[in-house]
C-alpha cells in the first residue's frame, strides 16, 4: 500500500484545543502538563472572603520584586525598587499534535502547551488611590511548555511505503529525566528564555515545601529593600523573602480546612545544560537577564467529598538581573510569585 497523496489542509481545524477537552492521546503525551490546561487567575480562595488577604484580584497572594537602574539625584543608591502586588490571567492550550525532533535512529517528541500571560497592577493594599493607573497592564508574555519523550523514528519522510514504518531500534534511549520538561518564553522587553528541568508527583498530598528565597542583592547598599513604602516597596517582608506570600496562601487554605490531597512540583532552570537566555543589546548593557529559574506547584483539592482536582497553581520565578551601578556590575534578583485558581469551565 502506498501513502495517500497530500491533501489541502482543513483550515477550520484549530491548531489549539480551545476549549478543552483535548484528545486522550494528547493528554497522555502531556503527562503532568495536562493539569495546566485552562485559564487561571487571582480569585478568593474557594469562597474565602472578608479577609485583608484573600487571593482576589483586589488583594492577591502575589508579589513582584523588580529593581530598576536609575541615575538621578533622587536615587542615591544608583537603583530604585518597583515592587508591587499584581494579578494576572494566564491561559494554557495544547496543540492538536506533537512535535518530532528526528535524531537519525530515534525521535524526541515534544508534547506541547502554548500559553499566554497578562499581568496587571493591583493597588488595593496601599490604603489610598495609586498615582499610577489602577489595574494597568504591566507585563505580557507568551511561550510554550514541552514534555519530552522518546520513540522510534519514522522511516523516510512520511513513514515508508505503508506510512507507519519505523526504523528498527530496540534500544531507543529513555529521555533524560533531569530534562524532560522545557519552558520557552518570549518577553517583549527583548528577551527569550529557554529553561529545562523535571517534575515530581506527590499523589498522597501534603504541604509543598516552599523554601525561603533571598530577594536581596549582594555587594551593594540594600537599605531600600528594608524600607516599607506604598510605592516601590509595599512590603519589606515579602521583598526579603517573596516566597513567604505563597506560604501565606497555603496557610489561609489550611485555616479553611483545605489541604492539598496531591500536588505536582515542576522545576526548570536556564542553567540546566547551559541553554540560557538571550537579550537585545540594550538589555545586555543596562539590565541583562543572566539566568532564569522557576518552580511551579499544581495542587489538588477536594470539596464535598469529590475527587481531588488540580485547581490551584503556585509559582516562584527568579531572574538574575545584571545591572551596572556606579561602574560596578551588580547581580539583582528579579522575582515574581503568585497563587492562582483555575476558572470554572
Amino acid at each position: 500500500m502506498s501513502c495517500p497523496n497530500l491533501a489541502q489542509p482543513n483550515l477550520s481545524t484549530s491548531l489549539l484545543h480551545e476549549p478543552v477537552p483535548a484528545s486522550k492521546p494528547i493528554l497522555e503525551g502531556l503527562g503532568p502538563l495536562q493539569h495546566f490546561i485552562g485559564t487561571w487567575t487571582n480569585k478568593p480562595l474557594f469562597g474565602l472572603d472578608n479577609r485583608e488577604v484573600d487571593g482576589s484580584s483586589a488583594s492577591p497572594f502575589s508579589y513582584c520584586l523588580m529593581p530598576l537602574p536609575e541615575e538621578s539625584s533622587e536615587s542615591v543608591y544608583g537603583y530604585i525598587l518597583k515592587n508591587f502586588y499584581y494579578f494576572e490571567e494566564i491561559s494554557f492550550s495544547p496543540i492538536s499534535g506533537v512535535v518530532a525532533n528526528r535524531g537519525g535512529s530515534y525521535t524526541q517528541v515534544a508534547n506541547t502547551l502554548f500559553y499566554e500571560q497578562r499581568v496587571f497592577f493591583a493597588d488595593s493594599r496601599a490604603g489610598e488611590p495609586s498615582p499610577r493607573t489602577v489595574n494597568g497592564l504591566v507585563h505580557a508574555e507568551n511561550g510554550s511548555w514541552l514534555r519530552l519523550t522518546t520513540q522510534e523514528q519514522t522511516l523516510g519522510p512520511y513513514g515508508g511505503a505503508d506510512c507507519n514504518a519505523k526504523i528498527p531500534n530496540n534500544k531507543v534511549p529513555h529521555q533524560d529525566k533531569t530534562r524532560n520538561i522545557t519552558k520557552q518564553m518570549s518577553v517583549p522587553h527583548g528577551n527569550s528564555v529557554l529553561a529545562q528541568g523535571t517534575f515530581s508527583e506527590m499523589p498522597n498530598g501534603g504541604i509543598p515545601a516552599i523554601k525561603i528565597l533571598n530577594g536581596l542583592p549582594e555587594g551593594i547598599n540594600t537599605k531600600p529593600y528594608t524600607m516599607n513604602g506604598k510605592i516601590g516597596n509595599p512590603s519589606s517582608i515579602y521583598t526579603q523573602n517573596p516566597n513567604q506570600i505563597l506560604v501565606d496562601a497555603l496557610d489561609a487554605q489550611r485555616e479553611l480546612g483545605h489541604e492539598p490531597l496531591a500536588y505536582i512540583h515542576l522545576s526548570v532552570d536556564s542553567m540546566n545544560a547551559d541553554i540560557g537566555v538571550l537579550n537585545i543589546p540594550f538589555g545586555t548593557t543596562k539590565a541583562k537577564i543572566a539566568r532564569y529559574r522557576a518552580d511551579y506547584w499544581l495542587e489538588a483539592f477536594s470539596f464535598d467529598g469529590g475527587s481531588p482536582v488540580y485547581n490551584q497553581l503556585q509559582y516562584s520565578q527568579f531572574m538574575n538581573l545584571i545591572i551596572p551601578i556606579n561602574g560596578k556590575m551588580v547581580n539583582f534578583p528579579h522575582i515574581t510569585v503568585n497563587t492562582l485558581t483555575r476558572n470554572s469551565a
